[in-house]
């Protein structure tokens, strides 16, 4: 999965988050941003790309648009 910062006119921004594969029912506890953000509301895009568990051919994406809450930061 990937996350991109959205600008205020919703054209894709930096890379925020990217994940390794991450398996059906899989959680990913402990894992961090690319970049720090101050404490604020932002908004995102989600990308997940869907593979075939046998071959890890692409089978399909999907994306969304989210928002993001930064309550602190921490340095």
């Amino acid at each position: 999965m990937d996350v991109h910062l959205l600008d205020n006119q919703g054209n894709k921004g930096p890379l925020l988050y990217s994940s390794d594969l991450i398996t059906p029912g899989q959680v990913l506890l402990n894992d961090g941003f690319e970049v720090n953000l101050p404490a604020g509301t932002y908004r995102g895009l989600a990308s997940i790309n869907a593979l075939d568990p046998e071959t890890f051919g692409f089978v399909g994406k999907s994306q969304l648009n989210i928002t993001i809450y930064i309550a602190n930061t921490v340095e």
